[in-house]
């Protein structure tokens, strides 16, 4: 966790939005990312992603914009707009 705090801001930035999400809920275990990762192999012959539903999601809502957030030990991120739209995916999907 302390090396969360020590990150630079542009490190932050790239985390994806599942482990943002882990991060700001404080679950360091990183379930959200692991529940995703459980589904892929860097091994794998065929192709899954979840881009053609966050797409989906981001057209069936009004455009979001980027939040800064900090979590209960006080680690600030942003969530980008386009981190919020593939966790609605994730929440619209019940993976969330």
């Amino acid at each position: 966790m302390a090396s969360l705090k020590e990150l630079h801001e542009y490190k932050l930035a790239e985390l994806s939005p599942a482990e943002k999400f882990d991060i700001y809920t404080g679950k360091y275990s990183y379930p959200t990312v692991y529940k995703i990762r459980k589904n892929n192999s860097p091994n794998q012959t065929d192709w899954f992603g979840l881009c053609h539903g966050t797409v989906a999601a981001a057209m069936s809502f009004e455009e979001s914009k980027s939040i800064t957030v900090t979590n209960d030990d006080a680690i600030t991120f942003d969530f980008y707009a386009s981190d919020l739209k593939a966790l609605l995916f994730l929440l619209l999907c019940k993976i969330l």
